[in-house]
């Protein structure tokens, strides 16, 4: 099961569809009802209910339009706090614990390394930490950050290769394009914006790099605070949920 999801400009110029929207579903349904999307944050087409969240990234406005009633389907009555927390860079960021890299890397590459494989997309991983290595950071937030560093690296040439180091008890992730192929991706503004403020917002060093025709880029997590050693955060898989939802919507 997949999570549709559409990005527009504020003018209404499409940018971005995920790889389970088509013509005969959220596409099309979304193309009878943008007007009312203008008005509405929650608009009833085709017997389904989509809902539209306004982001303001780098001084523009972007429309991002997802499936409610996909949503409803899966977290029943979560539904209604994961829509409302998603893309809120706000609450991505807010959320941060105590976890283990290798527990966030094993997120992204068991659950949809074969969605990347299918797009065409190569990701190699090298220099896997040590599963004992953690960091305290937002879950939703590091996932959000690698699916777009992903995405992004492969704009510019399908291959990407990521690597961790540990420099110094600081955390990095380096995300790179290593292929050929330019791929045309016409919200590539937009979602390096998102990457960019979300990293800010959540205290992560993100830096870019350029040459030869391809982009690179390496995100510092915060250290694990020595006081938070021994203290036990609350169970909760909200996060989990709404990192699984990321990763649908963009891988």
């Amino acid at each position: 099961m997949e999570m549709p999801l559409i990005i527009t400009d504020a003018d209404g110029r499409l940018l971005y569809k995920s790889r389970s929207v088509d013509t005969g579903g959220f596409l099309s349904a979304w193309k009878n009802s943008v007007g009312r999307f203008h008005r509405d944050r929650t608009v009833f087409a085709c017997g389904r209910a989509y809902r539209k969240k306004e982001v303001s990234l780098g001084g523009k406005r972007y429309f991002f339009f997802f499936d409610y009633e996909e949503l409803g389907k899966r977290f029943d009555t979560a539904a209604k706090d994961i829509a409302d927390a998603l893309f809120d860079i706000d609450k991505t960021a807010g959320d941060k614990r105590d976890v283990k890299i290798i527990t966030l890397v094993d997120l992204f590459v068991d659950r949809f390394s074969k969605s990347i494989y299918s797009d065409g997309i190569r990701v190699s991983f090298n220099n896997l930490l040590h599963t004992d290595i953690a960091v305290h950071v937002s879950p939703n937030a590091f996932v959000l950050c690698l699916s777009l560093m992903v995405r992004l690296a492969a704009a510019h040439g399908r291959i990407v290769r990521l690597s961790f180091a540990n420099e110094c008890g600081r955390v990095t992730v380096y995300c790179d394009g290593t292929g050929d192929e330019q791929v045309d991706f016409p919200a590539f503004e937009a979602f390096e914006f998102l990457l960019y403020e979300v990293a800010a917002a959540s205290g992560f060093a993100l830096e870019k790099t350029e040459g030869g025709g391809k982009v690179g880029y390496s995100l510092s997590l915060e250290p694990l605070d020595i006081s938070l050693f021994g203290f036990k955060f609350p169970q909760s898989d909200m996060h989990t949920k709404i990192s699984q939802c990321y990763l649908e919507m963009l891988l």
